[in-house]
């Protein structure tokens, strides 16, 4: 009787250990079922951040309705970080001028990131017809991030505009005209005189006297031997035309440089 009633014991005490070892599990199998949601959430969170930080290119608005030598916004933005990356734009009419960045050649032209937003293009003189221009995203490590293509046209203008000097105010903003002016001299300071003229023409016709002054002196016989500037003709009767034009728009300089020319010929 005492050996059945010590197995009984034994017996109730193993059933018992058993019994907590079996709590313990499934307490623990309990607890990595409750624990897996949230690391899985994290793991679906971190990729999703990773997804919305690569950078891609958004197209806001682009301009319509434009006409003959009127500058067009790319309404462009980047959505993302972009830090040191640059836009490749291509696609657009020979003797277009982009108001930011620098050309690359005569078909592209390269503008950092934060300065897209301004982004405006003035076709060429008289354009009139249609640009597929094409804008990539090109990120520090050279990789193409994101390109879009946007699609803009020029009407005749109404009435038809007046001969190159005529006193027609294009619709360039004063933002564009000081970009024009910068960019005039930096081509100027590289001896790129033919590429200032440009400009320069297109600031002057916007209504501003330094432009018109500026490119006037591209002109000037007596400038342009002061440069040592053999390489571009230069013209007396157009640099007469821009300085009274500056004249007209209030330099103070013109009126000197008309009277120098007055019996200057080429």
């Amino acid at each position: 009787m005492a050996l059945a009633g010590l197995g009984s014991v034994v017996l109730g005490l193993i059933v018992m250990l058993w019994g907590r070892d079996n709590e313990s599990s499934l307490g623990e199998s309990d607890a990595d079922k409750t624990s897996s949601p949230p690391r899985l959430a994290s793991v679906t969170a971190d990729s999703c951040q990773t997804i919305s930080s690569v950078p891609r290119l958004v197209v806001n608005a682009t301009s319509g309705g434009l006409q003959s030598d009127e500058a067009a916004t790319l309404g462009l933005t980047v959505d993302g970080t972009a830090d040191g990356a640059q836009l490749l734009i291509s696609g657009f009419e020979t003797g277009s001028l982009l108001s930011v960045g620098q050309p690359l050649g005569h078909d592209v032209w390269s503008v950092p990131v934060p300065q897209i937003k301004t982004a405006t293009i003035i076709p060429p003189r008289g354009f009139v017809g249609a640009m597929d221009i094409t804008v990539r995203l090109v990120l520090t490590n050279g990789k193409l991030g994101d390109q879009q293509t946007l699609h803009l046209e020029w009407q005749p203008s109404r009435p038809a505009l007046l001969p190159v000097v005529a006193s027609v105010s294009r619709k360039i903003s004063a933002t564009e005209v000081h970009a024009l002016l910068a960019r005039g001299n930096a081509l100027e300071a590289t001896g790129d005189l033919a590429g200032a003229r440009l400009v320069f023409q297109r600031a002057a016709e916007a209504g501003n006297a330094r432009a018109a002054f500026m490119l006037a002196e591209t002109y000037d016989p007596i400038v342009l031997e002061t440069l040592r500037e053999s390489g571009l003709a230069s013209n007396v009767a157009t640099a007469r035309v821009w300085y009274a034009k500056a004249k007209d728009l209030g330099s103070d300089e013109a009126p000197e440089r008309l009277e120098r020319l007055a019996h200057r010929s080429d």
